[in-house]
């Protein structure tokens, strides 16, 4: 069975530093249903610029 999390993102420019230098490997964010949800930030980098980046991310498991 598959879960799906919704997570709403607003992600800074020095936060976006970190995971784009390697400081910070993975993102933990809580979903829209109040669970907490760990994800490799690389799946950012197509979302994000230098300017960080904010919008709603659908992460699916299973």
């Amino acid at each position: 069975m598959r879960q799906r999390y919704i997570v709403d993102l607003e992600i800074s420019a020095p936060a976006m530093l970190r995971y784009y230098s390697g400081a910070a490997s993975d993102v933990v964010a809580h979903a829209r249903g109040g669970e907490r949800v760990r994800f490799p930030a690389e799946i950012l980098r197509p979302f994000v610029d230098h300017a960080g980046g904010q919008g709603r991310l659908c992460l699916e498991r299973g």
